[in-house]
């Protein structure tokens, strides 16, 4: 859902790990 892959890209933000990015684009890919 929208609100699962903002909350996901806040918990990057607020982290900022090196492989946070790709992280959220995976999740993303797979929600679509």
């Amino acid at each position: 859902s929208r609100h699962s892959v903002f909350h996901q890209r806040h918990l990057c933000d607020v982290f900022k790990f090196k492989m946070c990015s790709l992280s959220c684009t995976h999740v993303l890919y797979l929600l679509l």
